[in-house]
């Protein structure tokens, strides 16, 4: 049991170093302005290391999600040499890139609760 919390600590810690590295290389690294409007928001990675899924958000409006994963789909390689400079583990997880609508869906439920709660202040 305790060899099993070690490597599931190890393994926060690779995502934790994962997010932190991967932000710098997007904020001083990519010379794109569509990337560089993203956050990293979290990153889980497989046990084996072999996969990363790398959450992000934005709050710019103006360009698609679909454009965003589009150009970080273009630099993905990119990310993960960077990356390899950087972190110094035995296998280095392929990036998958996927958006983070967790934001905005506690804002919605913020917004609903502070509707009821208006309503009943109402009544």
């Amino acid at each position: 049991m305790n060899q099993k919390k070690n490597t599931l600590e190890r393994l926060s810690r690779i995502e934790n170093q994962i997010q932190r590295d991967i932000s710098e290389i997007i904020a001083f690294d990519i010379q794109n302005p569509i990337i560089n409007i993203i956050t990293i928001t979290e990153v889980k990675i497989t046990l084996d290391y072999s996969y990363a899924k790398i959450f992000f958000t934005t709050f710019n409006k103006d360009i698609s999600i679909k454009n965003i994963l589009d150009n970080l789909s273009k630099a993905k390689n990119y990310i993960r040499f960077k990356l390899s400079k950087k972190l110094h583990i035995h296998t280095l997880p392929i990036l998958n890139f996927f958006y983070d609508n967790s934001i905005e869906n506690a804002m919605m439920i913020s917004k609903l609760i502070d509707g009821v709660l208006n309503k009943n202040t109402n009544n």
